[in-house]
């Protein structure tokens, strides 16, 4: 099973990622948000997965996915460093969908123009 997510780094721009089998899934979030990761349920039915040390390590603030997931986190709260969107709730094994993945690309007024596979 080909797991579908959303990479957004603190610098440059969001990509796809498709990770290959669910037992790769947690390597890879782990690689990516640089190292142990919480889930942020968001209103679009996905999760968004970030480093839970991430402040604490004075990782950058990540202005986009900080916008992104304002209507689920305090108001003064901000998000750190690069996170994954994956679906559906709390990661489990499934596809962030096509509606999802399109709402993001309108919402970010741009379109996701990389894709990399996780095997």
């Amino acid at each position: 099973m080909t797991i579908q997510t959303v990479v957004i780094p603190v610098e440059g721009e969001p990509y796809q990622a498709n990770v290959h089998g669910p037992s790769k899934l947690g390597d890879f979030l782990n690689k990516t948000v640089g190292g142990w990761f919480e889930a942020i349920d968001l209103e679009d039915g996905n999760s968004m997965f970030l480093n839970e040390e991430g402040k604490l390590m004075g990782l950058a603030r990540n202005e986009l996915a900080t916008s992104y997931a304002r209507s689920v986190i305090f108001p003064s709260d901000y998000i750190a460093g690069d996170v994954v969107i994956a679906g559906p709730p709390k990661g489990s094994s499934g596809r962030i969908s096509s509606a999802s993945v399109h709402a993001f690309e309108q919402w970010m007024e741009s379109r996701i123009e990389q894709v990399i596979e996780v095997k």
